[in-house]
C-alpha cells in the first residue's frame, strides 16, 4: 500500500512515517499541507492500494 501523509508541520509527521514505512514496506510520500502539493494527489486517492493519512 501506498500512503500519503499530509505534513501539518509536527513532530507527530517524522513518527508517523517511519511507522508507516514499517508496517507497509515503502516509504510514504510526504507534501507539506499546501493544497498546491496535495492536489496532484486527488484523482489517486481512492486507487487501490492508496490511503491517505
Amino acid at each position: 500500500m501506498r500512503a500519503l501523509i499530509i505534513d501539518n508541520y509536527d513532530s507527530l509527521t517524522h513518527n508517523l512515517f517511519h511507522f508507516l514505512a514499517e508496517v507497509t514496506g515503502r516509504e510514504p510520500v510526504v507534501v507539506c499541507k499546501a493544497v498546491g502539493q496535495a492536489r496532484c494527489w486527488t484523482g489517486a486517492l481512492f486507487a487501490r492500494g492508496t490511503a491517505l493519512v
